[in-house]
């Protein structure tokens, strides 16, 4: 009988005529065709063995098997009879089995689960087909196992197309027939349980790293692996899987401008918030990769303009490549910052002397992992071992204008943590071995704050350096550490193509496992004689990571209480506030049992309530340098504005409601003293041990003109976070800036104030005041102002002190409407009089303009 085999002719890729015969034992079929007798796998197809005949096979054929003997005969009429033993021809045993899974059963949908199948061989060696199905993802797979061999065969199965609830699956694992399988269940969670996003380019990072000890796959599995940490809990964003972003990047590589990597930094931004859609509970972000996977976005350095001369800007740090991509924005004179991906939109911040485009105010922590896969899996492998630091041993060292702000940073960490705190201020060789000493201990410190003077590659310390060499060779362990430094460009991440030593501080840190580093990505800005620029940031800093907050809390926040407490927002704070970055994982905390936050209920019943009434009594002390001289509040906060004489600052606190945010503020009165004469503090902002020159003028007026205002820091994701700031500034001065030469200072001992409150909803344009007209008849001087609001006006105030300053206070008088836009009042004065107008509409919202003379 003929029998067509045009199945296996095209699956098993060998060529047969027609088949006579076939006979099966044991899972094998043997026939004969053309001109053999062929043995060929039942389930397979795969040919075993073939015998040749002698002659071409007819019908007259036969195959018969019997007791291990397989007997066949001839054909053309030779009557010949074949007789074979069976001997090695035994059917091959298949019996592998699925040992089991290790898998996480609890997902967010849009985490990528890795699933372990361990597999083991109890039969013949082969090659098996393992399959996984969860849910409408299928995958399969090829596995070749040797006898008694056990396997673990790794699959990643992507829950974002997954529903929500409980998903079944399955593992198989066959050869021709299914031989073993384990059932599987898997809960999906809602998108709202993400806590983190973690977003690299794991393409380019393969592109740029190629296949090294820890490739970029294996970074992806250790990627996956930190996600499901229950600290973290992350969704990957793969920038690759985005076209714009791929077709951005093939633009950047073929030129390294800053504008082109802007671009990709701006295109990222866009996906992440697309993300933050989607996961509205993420409380963390973590970029991984460094400039060339990632990029920074680069930011123009105006800092030497309007008020510094001789000061250097980013062009001026020539050591770093052209060529590479951070070199290239360096060469154009721009540093770099993270804030793009942490912000909520850019706000555009305009001053008669700053004109700032896009400024990024972080609203959620972040931080980056750079630079090798090695070198990111060794922060997340030190982050497994222990997330958290304990502040056991504390070291802070300082030098030139730094050694105050560490010796305010080293007295925080003595009064919040029991830790023991080392504290080195470097004056001399001694100083510099002891410094060298701590830093490098093989018994390490767990928080480390180094203000001293760096290059991206070093810290620069009287009488002697430390080397990212240093620290990369040294025994030290800084596995679960934090470390902060205020050195210029000690934040500068390099990838492998600057001009010198490619090992930087930053990575050299990563690959000790250092959990957190901060540190500027340009030159670092302090104050001479005050604390100020970086230094007033890394105190605050300080002061939350002593609150128990998380690393990038607590950096996010001090960025937050710099830009929402600062008075005159200047290309200096945009440099210390931008360039600021956080290398490591922002979920890392401290060991303090975390303070409470009292927040005040603000809930109000009705709109058109009065205003609450605030009263301060500043206590000022003075103190004296041989600079200049100034006061002090125990808050110990200062306006410190190049060329300008510093002055003492008080701030309050407001937490809003969706029915109760404050608006406007309103001075009714204030009660001061003055020194007439009075030689102000002038401080000076520096990089290093130069101090440069400023520009120095009279202050015809007083400094500073308006001694309050209000500024907010809001979170769109959950307003209960959101802080209001009154800013208050209880000196003024009026003279000459030159050194030595005297002038006045009007020091406050009472201010009070009217605050005005409205719902989250309602409008917050002030009102306009659109002209002030002061006329004297006699002893009366009587005051017009225009002022206009779409809401209403509800008040105009004129506030005004006595122009000899015999008064020693300032009081406010009530205008009367009378017809239009148009209020008045009249004020009895003999003497001239200091004045300015302040306007509130009917949705709370205050308007002041500048003092005037009559």
């Amino acid at each position: 009988m003929c029998h067509e085999l045009s199945i296996y002719v095209d699956l098993r890729s060998f060529s047969l005529e027609a088949i006579y015969n076939p006979s099966i034992a044991n899972g094998i079929v043997y026939f004969i065709s053309d001109n053999n007798m062929y043995a060929i796998e039942e389930d397979t197809g795969e040919k075993l063995f073939s015998y040749q005949l002698g002659h071409k096979a007819d019908e007259t054929t036969q195959v018969a098997i019997s007791n291990g003997m397989i007997y066949f005969s001839g054909s053309d009429g030779t009557c010949a009879l074949f007789a074979l033993g069976l001997g090695g021809m035994i059917p091959k045993i298949h019996n592998a089995k699925v040992e089991g899974v290790d898998f996480h059963r609890n997902v967010v949908k849009g985490q990528i689960n890795p699933f372990k199948v361990i597999l083991r061989n109890y039969g013949d060696r082969d090659e098996f087909d393992v399959k996984l199905k969860m849910g409408r993802e299928e995958i399969l797979r090829g596995v070749y196992l040797n006898e008694t061999e056990t396997k673990t065969i790794p699959f990643e199965i992507d829950t974002s197309d997954m529903p929500l609830g409980i998903n079944k699956g399955q593992v198989v694992i066959s050869k021709g027939k299914r031989l073993d399988y384990l059932n599987l269940t898997m809960l999906v969670a809602s998108e709202f349980e993400a806590s983190s996003l973690i977003v690299t380019n794991l393409k380019r990072m393969t592109d740029k790293w190629g296949n090294d000890t820890v490739s970029a796959s294996k970074l992806k599995e250790k990627l996956i692996e930190l996600s499901f940490h229950p600290t973290v809990n992350g969704i990957i964003v793969g920038v690759e899987n985005e076209t714009n972003c791929s077709n951005l990047y093939d633009e950047w590589d073929n030129d390294k401008g800053p504008e082109k990597a802007n671009e990709i930094a701006k295109a990222i931004k866009k996906l992440i918030d697309t993300k933050f859609k989607e996961y509205l509970n993420i409380e963390y972000l973590v970029v991984v990769g460094d400039d060339r996977i990632i990029p920074f976005y680069r930011i123009l350095d105006n800092t030497s303009e309007p008020f510094i001369a001789g000061w250097d800007t980013e062009r001026n740090y020539q050591i770093i490549n052209k060529d590479s991509t951070v070199g290239s924005a360096l060469h154009r004179n721009m540093f770099l910052t993270d804030n793009i991906y942490a912000a909520d939109r850019p706000i555009e911040w305009e001053t008669a002397a700053v004109s700032i485009p896009e400024l990024f105010v972080p609203v959620i922590p972040v931080g980056r992992l750079v630079e090798s896969p090695e070198d990111i899996s060794a922060v997340i492998d030190a982050f497994f071992q222990q997330e958290y630091v304990n502040p056991d041993k504390i070291f802070v060292s300082g030098s030139d204008f730094m050694k105050d702000s560490a010796a305010l940073c080293s007295s925080i960490w003595e009064k919040k943590t029991k830790g023991d705190v080392t504290v080195v201020v470097n004056e001399t060789v001694d100083s510099f071995q002891q410094i060298k000493d701590e830093f490098l201990n093989i018994n390490s410190n767990n928080i480390v704050f180094v203000f001293q003077h760096a290059e991206h590659e070093r810290f620069l310390i009287h009488y002697g350096n430390i080397t990212s060499q240093d620290v990369s060779q040294s025994l030290v362990d800084l596995n679960n550490t934090i470390i902060c430094s205020l050195g210029c460009h000690s934040g500068l991440n390099v990838p492998p193509n600057a001009l010198i030593d490619d090992l930087d501080l930053v990575q050299a840190f990563a690959q000790k496992g250092v959990l957190a580093y901060i540190a500027p990505t340009g030159y670092s800005i302090g104050l001479r004689r005050t604390i100020g620029a970086h230094e007033l940031l890394i105190s605050y800093l300080t002061k939350h990571l002593c609150e128990g907050r998380d690393v990038g809390t607590a950096l996010m926040q001090a960025k937050q209480e710099y830009w929402a407490t600062n008075y005159d927002f200047n290309y200096i704070d945009e440099k210390v506030f931008e360039s600021t970055t956080l290398y490591g994982l922002p979920m890392v905390r401290i060991n303090i049992p975390r303070s409470k936050v009292k927040i005040k209920s603000m809930e109000v019943g009705i709109h058109k309530e009065q205003p609450d009434t605030l009263v301060i009594h500043p206590l000022h002390i003075q103190n004296s340098t041989p600079d200049g001289n100034y006061y002090m509040t125990p808050s110990r906060e200062l306006l410190s504005d190049p060329g300008k004489p510093v002055q003492p600052k008080e701030i309050r606190i407001f937490y809003p409601t969706s029915a109760r945010v404050l608006r406007g503020a309103v001075m009714n009165s204030s009660k001061y003293h003055q020194n007439k004469s009075f030689t102000p503090l002038i401080d000076a902002y520096m990089q290093s041990h130069e101090i440069p020159e400023f520009k120095s003028y009279r202050i015809e007026n007083w400094y500073p003109a308006q001694i309050f205002k209000i500024n907010s820091i809001r979170y769109p994701k959950d307003p209960t976070q959101s802080r209001q700031y009154l800013i208050i500034i209880t000196g003024q001065y009026k003279g000459r800036t030159l050194p030595d030469t005297p002038g006045e200072e009007r020091i406050y001992e009472e201010l009070s104030f009217d605050l005005y409150y409205a719902r989250a909803d309602e409008e917050t344009q002030p009102p306009v005041i659109m002209e002030v007209s002061p006329i004297r008849i006699n002893d009366t001087i009587n005051i017009t102002v225009i002022v206009r609001d779409e809401s209403g006006i509800q008040r105009v105030l004129v506030t005004y002190t006595d122009i000899n300053g015999d008064w020693g206070e300032w009081r406010s008088k009530a205008s009367k409407l009378e017809e239009g836009d148009l209020w008045s009042c009249n004020i009895s004065a003999k003497e001239g009089i200091e004045f300015f107008v302040q306007a509130v509409d009917n949705a709370g919202n205050a308007a002041v303009v500048e003092q005037w003379r009559i």
